[in-house]
């Protein structure tokens, strides 16, 4: 069946293959940000299990208000006019995570051998902030990008 759909979206001349692709591309990304997120947090951020759970909420908040950014924008309409842009975006947000998270890799011994910092101390530095900030970019930019896909794919 899986073979059939995809012979099918390849024969279509409106872009549907081509938005099978992205969007499978998104889930693709999508899966290895959250499956790395525990690590990311744990073991280069020195951050505990709450802050986890802080970055996977800011993380959906953000795929859920892209979206709905898409939604409006749009009025309805299916076309995939912020898919360029919100690539462009994800790219870039990911790069200033790597940055951002600089500070927490130069982190004494003390953080890597069982002290994690809290919710409270990590939004309390700017980096903190930035972190989060760079997630939920990730997060917004995704939501303009998949969702218009899904919408080509639907219709």
């Amino acid at each position: 069946e899986a073979f059939r759909i995809f012979n099918y979206a390849r024969t279509r001349p409106d872009g549907v293959f081509s938005a099978l692709l992205f969007a499978s591309w998104f889930f693709f990304v999508g899966g290895l940000y959250l499956a790395q997120l525990p690590h990311f947090a744990k073991d280069t951020l020195g951050v505990d299990h709450l802050v986890l759970t802080f970055f996977m909420i800011v993380f959906s908040c953000g795929i859920a208000f892209g979206g709905l950014l898409n939604n409006a924008l749009l009025r309805g309409r299916v076309v995939a006019s912020f898919v360029p842009v919100s690539a462009l975006v994800i790219g870039v947000a990911s790069f200033d995570l790597y940055w951002a998270a600089q500070p927490y890799v130069d982190l004494p011994v003390l953080f890597k051998q069982g002290y994690l910092i809290d919710l409270r101390a990590f939004l309390s530095y700017w980096s903190g902030w930035r972190v989060t900030l760079d997630l939920f970019l990730i997060a917004f930019a995704g939501g303009l990008y998949v969702v218009p896909l899904k919408a080509i794919i639907q219709d």
